[in-house]
């Protein structure tokens, strides 16, 4: 329990100055008790892959009297191994630390799975001597509950190094070459990998060049490297989201009678990049039908990305919002059987059987709306690319102009077929109303 654990990781000051900070209060966690000072109980590590959240985690170990460690690997039962892993952290000796590896993974549109995780890190007090680690590569894969502070604290953004980060790490890798100081200047401003990618370069530069290689040598197998690991700029990943959007404007407007306005905006300065705006017609909002398609068009900027874009955006919004409308339409008072568990949200009690019951409905409804997303966007592969075009040159598109975008006659046949369709997954819905009732 020295201040030396992060020794061997290179770079990061910062991200390390405030590692030593937070650590250093669980050496002596007891006294903070007798303070009566809350001690944060989760930091998240989050960044492009490849940049060190692992490595650095796995550093802070040395730190630590005991350490844990949870990463998805086909296992039976997820939920029953976290709340079986804190268990053991809670009688096991202290400090310790509770490394969760790619949370995002882990929760990533499964809700259950989450309030499980929830209930745990709420299960144990500020001062146990429990610190939880958590990595993830986008924050968008995570609700703002499992985010809040009390859960995971502290959020330290692990990304791509510094130029003066690079010079250390070319330096470090490829001290055998004795590059000058000039060199590892040039080289440093030339290579704009993660850390994971210098690390392969290294080994590619030694099966290619040798021990001696020489800086132009170098430099071109940076150049080959670039062209095979293709970097997104900002001017691509506005595209990207475009693509996104354009999955939930093709929806929206196959649904337009339950809008009054359809308009979106791709903000590449906010955390959530892109925003899908509808205005409901209120004499249609409270319907069965409006519920679902507002499912349908949530789902419909993931599945859009998946077939024409690149999916590097997140959905947890979108897939939380469908999730949350399917369990409106299921959600009921009754009860449906007497092993009742604490809703720790609400602060009710709440029957196990309704709570299986209810999550196997919400997942037959939402399928429904995600076999009817994925049939618009399939079939309006142009109109994706055309709107997708447009909106990542103009940032906003207004009602009046996807009705321009959308006036070609085509579209509005292909709108009456689809629409026929809904009222068979109406009734379906329907039908899951009346057997929890």
């Amino acid at each position: 329990m020295t201040k030396d654990f992060l020794a061997d990781v290179i770079g990061y000051d910062n991200v390390k100055e405030e590692l030593y900070k937070i650590t250093s209060w669980y050496k002596d966690y007891q006294k903070y008790e007798n303070m009566n000072l809350k001690l944060p109980q989760g930091i998240l590590f989050y960044g492009d892959p490849g940049n060190g959240k692992s490595f650095i985690s796995k550093q802070l170990t040395q730190y630590f009297a005991a350490s844990y460690y949870f990463k998805i690997q086909g296992l039976s039962d997820i939920n029953k191994d976290i709340s079986d892993l804190f268990q053991k952290a809670r009688h096991g000796i202290k400090p310790c630390l509770i490394i969760f590896e790619e949370i995002d993974l882990l929760v990533r549109d499964n809700f259950t799975l989450l309030r499980t995780l929830q209930d745990e890190i709420d299960g144990h007090e500020s001062n146990s001597g429990i610190l939880i680690l958590a990595t993830c590569n986008n924050t968008q894969f995570l609700s703002d509950a499992i985010l809040r502070d009390g859960r995971f604290n502290y959020m330290i953004n692990i990304n791509y190094p510094t130029i003066e980060e690079y010079k250390k790490l070319f330096s470090y890798f490829f001290a055998y070459a004795n590059f000058s100081k000039n060199e590892i200047d040039i080289l440093a401003n030339t290579f704009k990998g993660s850390i994971s990618s210098l690390k392969a370069l290294k080994t590619e530069a030694k099966l290619r060049l040798g021990m001696h290689p020489a800086l132009t040598d170098l430099e071109k197998l940076i150049t080959l490297q670039t062209q095979k690991n293709f970097v997104f700029t900002t001017a691509n990943f506005n595209y990207q989201t475009a693509i996104h959007e354009a999955g939930h404007i093709i929806t929206a407007w196959n649904y337009r009678r339950y809008f009054l306005s359809i308009s979106v905006h791709i903000c590449s300065n906010s955390f959530a990049k892109g925003i899908t705006s509808l205005i409901p017609n209120n004499e249609l909002k409270n319907t069965l039908e409006y519920s679902l398609a507002l499912m349908t068009i949530s789902m419909a900027g993931n599945i859009a990305s998946k077939y024409y874009g690149q999916d590097i955006l997140g959905n947890s919004s979108d897939m939380k919002e469908a999730y949350d409308i399917a369990k409106e339409l299921v959600d009921n008072e009754g009860k449906l059987g007497v092993e009742y568990v604490m809703d720790r949200n609400s602060c009710t009690w709440t029957s196990q059987k309704k709570i299986i019951k209810t999550d196997k409905m919400i997942k037959k409804i939402m399928k429904t709306a995600e076999k009817q997303a994925k049939k618009l966007i399939k079939a309006n592969r142009s109109y994706i690319y055309k709107i997708a075009d447009i909106l990542s040159s103009k940032s906003y598109l207004s009602y009046k102009d996807i009705k321009k975008i959308m006036s070609d006659e085509a579209i509005d046949n292909l709108n009456i077929q689809a629409q026929n369709e809904y009222p068979q997954s109406a009734s379906y819905a329907q039908a899951y109303l009346i057997q929890t009732n």
